[in-house]
């Protein structure tokens, strides 16, 4: 039996079809109806392969621009030219863009994205041009690139068989064609290349945040939550509700102990606190970030608080809906 994916696969464009990444994994795209580039497409995986539907209603996208032709014969390409001619070609599809705080926004080629991880270690290169931080593990050897830091996420992209990492704090999928204007010159000789060897496909999984609140642990959708916020002691707002401060917006403040129906998690102390859906939640403690393959997870009643059930460690443990314990007690 397929499983219905929550977010959409990376694609990328072979010869007779399509290889769809999910979670670094790349996996055999059936899409017979040819809806994968198209508008809110639902995908499954049945273990084997990804499986594109058209959404209810759906229709095409509007045609994109011809390709460029040919380039015409001459020299060889220097190597910037060579990853800046590769990323013309996959400026067809759509980009990513890379969101990093009050710096600029970065857009690259979403065909060229190979996986994002969170920020590891860098070694730095005191030898390197300007722009370059170092050198980083994220399942092979990558060129991290500079950038504001702190950053939380790192997405390595492969040019012309060369890995090169940039940090982020997150990705949203842009319309617009991504390009290699961030490239910094001389940077690309210096990145390595990808293994030759494939690596070993990890099972595909799903990212959830594991939280205690009520005297019970329970599990949220990763991507479903907007931020967590520090130890903070809410303050007294109007109708002896709570509030709180966050990214230049007030906030109320819900109880996830009150709303599991168990003891209140607001007192005297400050407590970390989720930001779902334009409210802080709060909890007693955030375990902390973990993938659960999908083979752990178990669906559940989608009109129900509990979204579905996963045992990452042979332990049950529910997964809720985020708007449901947006709304409190």
């Amino acid at each position: 039996m397929a499983e219905r994916l929550e977010q959409p696969p990376l694609l990328r464009r072979m010869p007779g079809g399509w290889v769809g990444f999910v979670d670094g994994a790349a996996w055999p795209v059936h899409d017979a109806d040819g809806v994968a580039e198209w508008p809110g497409t639902l995908w499954h995986f049945d273990g084997a392969a990804l499986i594109a539907e058209a959404a209810p209603g759906a229709v095409p996208p509007p045609a994109g621009p011809n390709p460029p032709p040919p380039a015409a014969a001459g020299g060889p390409l220097t190597p910037r030219a060579t990853a800046t001619a590769t990323t013309t070609a996959l400026g067809a599809m759509p980009g990513m863009r890379l969101l990093r705080g009050a710096a600029a926004d970065v857009l690259v080629p979403r065909a060229a994205l190979e996986r994002v991880l969170p920020w590891p270690e860098v070694q730095p290169l005191a030898f390197a041009p300007p722009g370059v931080l170092g050198l980083a593990m994220a399942g092979a050897a990558v060129l991290v690139l500079e950038g504001p830091q702190p950053q939380s996420l790192l997405a390595v992209l492969r040019l012309e068989g060369r890995l090169i990492g940039l940090g982020c704090a997150e990705l949203r999928p842009d319309p617009a064609a991504g390009g290699t204007e961030w490239l910094p010159e001389g940077a690309w000789v210096l990145a390595p290349l990808a293994p030759s060897i494939a690596p070993r496909l990890e099972p595909p999984s799903l990212p959830l945040l594991f939280c205690t609140a009520g005297g019970i642990r329970f599990a949220l959708p990763a991507l479903e939550v907007e931020a967590v916020l520090p130890p903070v002691l809410p303050v007294p707002g109007p109708d002896h509700a709570h509030i709180v401060a966050h990214r230049g917006q007030v906030l109320p403040v819900f109880d996830a102990g009150l709303a599991l129906g168990g003891p209140a998690v607001l007192g005297q102390d400050a407590v970390p606190m989720l930001r779902l859906g334009g409210v802080a939640v709060a909890v007693a403690m955030v375990e902390g970030l973990r993938r659960v393959p999908l083979s752990a997870i178990s669906a559940a009643n989608a009109a129900s608080a509990m979204r579905a059930v996963c045992w990452p460690a042979g332990v049950a443990v529910p997964v809720l809906d985020p708007a449901w314990l947006a709304r409190g007690a």
